[in-house]
């Protein structure tokens, strides 16, 4: 045998060796893909990246408030993500952000601010600026925040209606309006716009709650109206949670539950004398109650050593409720707080173009420490427009209101309650309470 032979053939077994453990590897590897695909909430234990799809669902409004300038609005909830009423005022946004000059910072007159066309995009939270800029990809933060916004909770963008207008843009914070404009050049005619009247457009009309409905009013509130009656579709409820002939059984639950254990094989599952239902392991506790909640606690070890992100924190709990698939209602971020470095994001649906409110607290609520949910709680009903059934609104705000009323938030929505069939009710924020009626069915 050669000397070259002999070294080929000693070179030959560790080549072998070698492709053995890259296979080992390699089918190992798509073994635990294929375990992870089987426990979707797997995932959400580790801390997410704060994406740039997840910085455009968070400065996502709630709402888009708009005006043709003849009085009346039309209030968009869903579908927002791609609404060209939102894809505008993000370009309208990025526009101000990086060529906008200020314009002065002014107490806002929603007078003079609603008599011509405008967008008013709504936020249940103070949106920090910076994080508006860099989901909007502007490298001019300071844009805003050089001016002293640093947060606001509304924008408001007024359309050139010819290229000899400017496109303006008030960032509203606490009644203050910081206000910009694109300066007069050829760059305006792209933004150039005729907004839809409302009462045209075959929808719900809004008008602001001015002294002479209701004395007290916040500034910016909007009041729906119709002229006869208002036909709207009733909202039926489902429970995902409860078989075919609507019972509770503990093993129909348990099925529901798995996806939120690592390993289901090892739940402890029973049913307490106060008819709660449990299904526990060692580091998770998934509960659901007589009133059809469920909650699940996370008692996996946290970073305590990890820094504290907002928009992280949001995308942790998005990318929850994204992956529950007994969800099938459209959400909003109804606001936040920040709790000793923990994040408790609070959820609403909307549906019909019309929020789903419950009269105190929120039907999601998901908690997020240092980008791990640690705590999930949620109404477990799931709501559907019965288009078989048609019911007509026929009390209208000023008929049952006290013009005396003090009315710090204004909503028409439907209630959620213990009743099978959901019709609409006017929700009026008053000093931490809430006023409701009925407006017919």
């Amino acid at each position: 045998m050669t000397a070259r032979r002999r070294r080929l053939r000693f070179l030959k077994y560790p080549l072998i060796i070698a492709l053995m453990v890259l296979a080992v590897f390699q089918t190992g590897r798509l073994w635990l893909i294929n375990i992870a695909n089987r426990n979707f909430f797997n995932v959400f234990s580790q801390t997410p990246p704060a994406a740039a799809e997840t910085l455009e669902n968070f400065i996502r409004p709630y709402r888009v408030v708009s005006g043709s300038g003849d009085g009346f609005f039309n209030i968009q909830y869903s579908g927002l993500t791609n609404a060209e009423s939102w894809q505008y005022g993000q370009s309208a946004l990025s526009a101000v952000l990086t060529n906008g000059e200020f314009a002065g910072a002014v107490t806002v007159d929603y007078e003079k601010l609603l008599a011509s066309q405008v967008y008013l995009y709504d936020y249940n939270f103070q949106l920090p600026s910076e994080t508006l800029a860099r989901a909007l990809n502007s490298q001019r933060a300071a844009t805003l925040t050089s001016r002293g916004v640093a947060s606001f909770d509304r924008v408001a963008v007024q359309p050139p209606a010819s290229e000899n207008e400017s496109l303006q843009v008030y960032f509203i914070r606490d009644g203050d309006a910081f206000a910009f404009r694109l300066p007069e050049t050829g760059a305006q005619t792209r933004f150039i716009r005729t907004i839809e009247p409302a009462r045209s457009s075959g929808r719900l009309a809004y008008v602001p709650a001015g002294s002479e409905v209701i004395a007290q009013a916040a500034p910016g509130q909007f009041i729906a109206t119709w002229e006869e009656g208002f036909p709207y579709p009733p909202v039926v409820i489902t429970n995902p949670y409860t078989n075919d002939y609507g019972e509770k059984l503990i093993s129909f639950i348990q099925t529901r539950a798995e996806p939120l254990f690592d390993n289901p094989a090892a739940i402890n599952a029973e049913v307490g004398a106060d008819g709660v239902y449990t299904f526990s392991t060692q580091n998770t506790v998934v509960r659901f109650t007589e009133e059809d909640i469920l909650e699940y606690n996370s008692y996996r070890a946290v970073d305590s050593a990890g820094t504290v992100n907002v928009v992280r924190d949001y995308s942790a709990a998005a990318a929850f409720i994204a992956a529950d698939n007994h969800i099938v209602n459209e959400t909003y971020l109804a606001g936040y707080e920040e709790q000793e470095g923990r994040h408790v994001f609070r959820f609403d649906y909307v549906i019909n173009d019309l929020p789903l409110l419950l009269q105190s607290g929120h039907p999601i609520e998901v908690t997020v420490d240092r980008g791990m949910v640690t705590r999930y709680r949620k109404l477990a009903y799931n709501f559907h427009t019965d288009s078989s059934e048609s019911f007509t609104g026929s009390i209208k705000f000023d008929e049952w209101i006290d013009p005396k009323t003090r009315a710090d938030k204004v909503r028409l929505g439907y209630r959620i309650d213990n009743q099978p069939v959901l019709i609409l009710y006017w929700f009026v924020e008053n000093a931490g309470n809430v006023l409701l009626q009925p407006i017919g069915s």
